[in-house]
């Protein structure tokens, strides 16, 4: 039976079908790894007792079942994982959000702690599903934790950012990082998994965190920098989350190419809790909305995202080496190398998936390695810059503008191979 439609005024409460139950599992704030502290209802919690709650606003989540003796996986017991896309910062904090001038480092790193990706194990005991607190398994990866950078972009002149020390005090320039590693990961949109048992975090609108503090940001008269800040939305104010104005790792005038370590896919182990989250440049710098894996018949693999933006792209990514469902070790990097590439359609109904590589030819017959937006000393330089610029190369070679895409699916009954998608 379903349930009445909605009326003004709204009753708050959560409405399900007769025969249908609702339950609180996890709310913001509860926490969800060892060492955690409950909730006081206040919001006075600091921002190292949030980096043990739930963050803020959950998105994209996915459920691994551990697996049971019998081999099969199980329906009472596994890691629930979900992002916290962004914060509420008049509740965050319990005077509220009260603008620039009574915003503090306290309430950055809170907000910080609030971002990101919670991972959870859950139980289902008695009938009832239940957060295991002090399970070892129980994770958050926010604004600040370490992240490694690989593929073909990392290591990159472009994603080397100024290395900082980042305590509950401040963050101290220490010198410079070498573009294979970072720091955080934000707006955490949709998701998506592998095959192989791992978790996909989207960077979605990542160019609002960012600001200047000196009030203004490079145009695109101004160079390599000011085109990539026009095309990605960096603004001096950002989306007013303020922390630019507290935390120089986020003010571009101090670290310029801080926003080139977001709009990443990153993937995460959520059965190695040790393991360091990963942001895969192969697959292309926007702002993810979600990720969907394809495996043909063949073992190949594909995966494809949107980017969440008016009159932007979809995307495919399709990896170099094949699947290999008998060895999870074998699959760790397959997102490391392959072709990424952006559709095209053409008014007659059918489309094309156009690459992204040194050699593709742009609308205005031009090589993208010709193309002054990405030329390099070398084709391995100029596919980083494409990579980095993703949305820059799909405008050069023609792809078609779409409406905010978000997600995608598999269809299987037109599954055959990779190459007729």
């Amino acid at each position: 039976t379903p349930v009445p439609p909605a009326t003004v005024p709204a009753v708050d409460a959560v409405v399900v079908p007769q025969g249908y139950t609702a339950a609180l599992f996890v709310a913001w704030g509860d926490p969800i790894m060892a060492g955690g502290t409950p909730f006081r209802g206040d919001a006075s919690e600091t921002a190292a007792e949030q980096r043990r709650q739930l963050g803020h606003h959950t998105d994209g989540m996915h459920f691994f079942p551990f697996t049971e003796r019998n081999g099969k996986p199980s329906s009472e017991r596994g890691l629930l994982v979900s992002n916290s896309e962004y914060t509420h910062e008049s509740i965050l904090y319990p005077d509220g959000q009260v603008g620039a001038s009574g915003y503090s480092l306290a309430k950055c790193r809170k907000s910080q702690a609030a971002h990101g990706v919670n991972v959870m194990e859950a139980r289902r005991v008695g009938g009832r599903w239940t957060v295991q607190r002090n399970s070892p398994y129980g994770r958050r990866l926010d604004a600040n934790s370490f992240v490694r950078i690989s593929g073909p972009a990392a290591g990159h002149a472009l994603m080397k950012t100024v290395d900082y020390r980042i305590t509950d005090s401040g963050s101290e320039a220490v010198g410079e990082t070498d573009g294979r590693y970072g720091y955080g990961t934000a707006n955490n949109c949709a998701h998506g998994i592998t095959p192989w048992g791992t978790y996909l975090t989207a960077e979605e609108n990542f160019n609002g965190y960012f600001g200047s503090t000196t009030g203004s940001v490079p145009g695109v008269a101004d160079g390599e920098v000011g085109k990539l800040y026009n095309r990605y939305g960096i603004t001096a104010g950002g989306f007013g989350y303020l922390w630019h104005t507290v935390d120089p790792r986020w003010d571009v005038s101090r670290n310029p190419n801080g926003p080139n370590t977001f709009g990443w896919m990153v993937e995460i182990d959520p059965f190695n809790p040790n393991s360091t989250p990963v942001k895969r440049t192969a697959v292309g710098r926007i702002k993810h909305e979600s990720a969907q894996y394809v495996v043909d018949n063949a073992n190949h693999f594909a995966l494809y995202s949107g980017d969440d933006e008016r009159n932007d792209y979809i995307y495919k990514f399709v990896a170099a080496a094949k699947f290999n469902p008998g060895n999870r070790a074998a699959n760790r990097d397959l997102l490391d190398t392959g072709i990424l590439y952006v559709a095209r359609f053409d008014a007659d109904l059918s489309g094309r998936w156009l690459p992204l590589t040194p050699d593709s030819i742009g609308v205005d017959g031009v090589a993208l390695r010709d193309n002054p937006n990405f030329a390099g000393a070398d084709d391995a330089e100029v596919l980083a810059k494409i990579l980095i610029k993703t949305r820059m190369a799909a405008d050069a070679v023609g792809a078609t503008m779409m409406d905010r895409p978000e997600r995608s699916e598999e269809h299987t009954s037109e599954l055959q191979s990779l190459t007729n998608l």
